[in-house]
């Protein structure tokens, strides 16, 4: 029986292939039985990982990503999606609310009051999720400032344009900021047979199915 030392987690990048990593969980011994049935499960997690991303590898297929673009801004210019639910979280806490939205190209706009929990949260923790139907959206979410500051005020008149009566009904009130969400990537539905989602990255522009992916 081959003895080795434990060494730090760092360990588990020296080895070349997952069928080294497969052989050695069943055979790694390293004197001590607590360390060992503990370095086991290291190697047992980190084999399973490797499985996982070859077997995610093997089940994507790439889609044309100007395609995908195109299906997803058309999303976001329809009014039909125009209400949309934001999911923030920070420090372990996860909120969701519905947010009316507008769109600039691909950036999504919203309206709501700067001292809202979700402006408090997105001043800790930039990353957001927005969902419609089988649409799902992360991105980058800033507060621009309130209606009248200058970095804010074309994207209140875009709002103003699509949806004036509640512009009209809040622009008075103290306190209301425009918030911009630009997107990273996008769960845009996919089909049951076979079993699959299609995602667009926009960061590294790429598009892509990937079976058995869930929401």
């Amino acid at each position: 029986m081959e003895t080795i030392d434990p060494g730090p987690t760092s360990l588990m990048s020296g080895w070349a292939t997952a069928k080294t990593v497969g052989a050695l969980s069943r055979c790694v011994t390293v004197g001590d039985p607590e360390t060992d049935v503990l370095f086991n499960k290291r190697i047992e997690r980190a084999w399973r990982s490797m499985e996982d991303e070859m077997a995610a590898e093997r089940s994507r297929r790439s889609l044309n990503f100007q395609e995908k673009k195109e299906q997803l801004m058309k999303f976001l210019q329809s009014r039909d999606n125009a209400v949309m639910v934001l999911g923030t979280s920070c420090d372990d806490r996860v909120l969701v609310r519905n947010v009316l939205t507008v769109s600039d190209g691909f950036d999504i706009y919203f309206f709501t009051w700067g001292h809202s929990r979700k402006c408090d949260q997105i001043d800790r923790n930039q990353r957001v999720a927005l969902c419609r139907d089988d649409v799902q959206i992360e991105g980058v979410a800033e507060i621009l400032g309130g209606f009248n500051d200058e970095h804010a005020k074309r994207y209140v008149d875009l709002m103003r344009g699509k949806f004036p009566d509640a512009i009209r009904r809040w622009e008075k009130r103290p306190s209301m900021v425009m918030v911009r969400v630009k997107p990273t990537l996008a769960a845009l539905g996919g089909s049951d047979e076979p079993p699959e989602l299609e995602f667009l990255d926009l960061e590294h522009e790429v598009a892509y199915a990937e079976a058995w992916a869930c929401y």
